[in-house]
């Protein structure tokens, strides 16, 4: 775990969530039963809650704690839904319409009854990316969920077990110097680069690196020498 901190030091990000995920992770690997348990324990105590206040007798708020996958499930089909409600003519701000579909799913037939047209797209399903190493599996302790931080192999196996599609990508060398020689990165270096820097590295901004555009530290030069794109001459950037 020193190591690991170690690094994250060198490299300027040394942050408090790059402590919790570190401590989660050696948790999970050296008492796995203790981080199953900070699993299970939320899950025991999943509900919803209604709030109904007299000074806003028109709205109530709710709250809701959800299974990780579940919740991602219900974002997902309210953000389709409200998507829907907007081409059939709605004109309400997204977040009200966000609020009509959730409401909308107290009544499924309600929904059914619309016939809404075929979406342009395919209904959206959740993404979740899991990271495990190869140590860890051989221990059989834990792994990441990008994030949301370090979990335990009990846990990414429940949920792999519940999605309807899986993709195993290859394995990454995560020191790896090799480079190309042209102007865009390999998918595999452009994982790499994300993986590493976590986020746009402009000093304060936390922007998810998965957004951001890779630029070359040294500008590349198409007339250049050959090896200009290297994960080490990579970094994310966003648009701001």
């Amino acid at each position: 775990m020193d190591r690991h901190l170690a690094v994250a030091g060198r490299r300027g990000r040394l942050t408090g969530q790059t402590i919790t995920s570190t401590v989660g992770l050696a948790e999970a690997r050296f008492d796995p039963e203790r981080a199953r348990t900070r699993e299970e324990e939320p899950l025991a105590a999943r509900g919803v809650w209604f709030d109904i206040s007299p000074d806003t007798p028109a709205t109530t708020d709710v709250y809701a704690r959800l299974d990780t996958l579940d919740a991602q499930a219900l974002d997902e089909t309210i953000s389709d839904l409200a998507t829907t409600l907007g081409r059939l003519g709605d004109t309400s701000p997204l977040d009200t319409r966000r609020a009509t579909a959730l409401g909308m799913l107290a009544d499924p037939q309600h929904v059914l009854d619309l016939d809404l047209p075929a979406p342009a797209r395919p209904l959206s399903t959740p993404t979740l990316f899991l990271h495990v190493d190869a140590d860890q599996l051989e221990t059989g302790s834990a792994g990441s969920i990008e994030k949301l931080g370090p979990a335990t192999l009990a846990l990414i196996a429940d949920w792999l077990e519940r999605v309807g599609k899986v993709r195993i990508q290859p394995v990454l060398d995560m020191a790896s110097t090799e480079a190309v020689d042209r102007h865009d990165p390999p998918e595999w270096m452009h994982t790499l680069v994300v993986l590493r820097d976590k986020h746009c590295v402009f000093p304060g901004c936390r922007t998810d690196a998965r957004s951001c555009d890779l630029d070359h530290i040294a500008p590349y030069d198409e007339h250049g020498p050959p090896g200009q794109t290297s994960p080490a001459n990579l970094a994310p950037l966003c648009r701001r």
